[in-house]
Order: C-alpha cells, then sequence, then structure tokens
C-alpha cells in the first residue's frame, strides 16, 4: 500500500483495514498523505483497541465513512462510537468533515 501511495501521490487512495497487517496499514496512512481509511464496510464497535486510538489521535483525519456503498448507516455508527470510545469530537470529523476536505481538492 505504501510503495501505491509514493508511485501514485497525486492521487487519493482510500482503503480499509484487513489482514494480518493492520498495524503496518496504520503506519503506512500516518506517513503518507494520500492513503485514507474506508470504514464504510465496518462496525466501530469492530474496530480494535489499536485502531480506535488511532482513530482518536494520529489518524483522525484519515478515517471516513461513505466512500462507497454504505452497508451500515451513520445512525448505526453513531450507536457504536460511545461504546468503543470514540471522542465526541470525532463523531462530525469521521462522518463528514473529513470527506468534506478531501473532496474538496
Amino acid at each position: 500500500m505504501a510503495r501505491l501511495a509514493v508511485d501514485n501521490s497525486d492521487i487519493l487512495i482510500p482503503f480499509r483495514l484487513i489482514g494480518p497487517a493492520k498495524r503496518t496499514q496504520c503506519a503506512a496512512a500516518q506517513h503518507k498523505p494520500n492513503l485514507h481509511f474506508n470504514m464504510s464496510a465496518w462496525l466501530p464497535k469492530c474496530f480494535l483497541a489499536f485502531f480506535t486510538h488511532y482513530a482518536n489521535t494520529i489518524l483522525k483525519h484519515k478515517i471516513q465513512f461513505g466512500f462507497n456503498l454504505l452497508a451500515f448507516t451513520p445512525d448505526r455508527w453513531r450507536k457504536d462510537f460511545e461504546m468503543i470510545g470514540i471522542r465526541d469530537e470525532m463523531e462530525p470529523t469521521t462522518l463528514k468533515d473529513n470527506a468534506r476536505r478531501i473532496f474538496k481538492n
């Protein structure tokens, strides 16, 4: 993923956390400005603890909901945010602000 981001630095690359390399994917997103997480197919209650930490801090501007056909609605996501410890200010950031910022460019 990191190589793809370097070779195509002029395009936005949304991707999902998959496979055993989840921490590596977070590290790549932290260092590559064009890598962003599309979390539309995941319920927040399924986030791993380290990913919740990243979503609240280091990668807070890299987590988006709704890049493609939604598997879950924003209302369904909101129900899980509190359960897993996503900070209140992250709800609007994740559900709309990050996408607005990205697609504005």
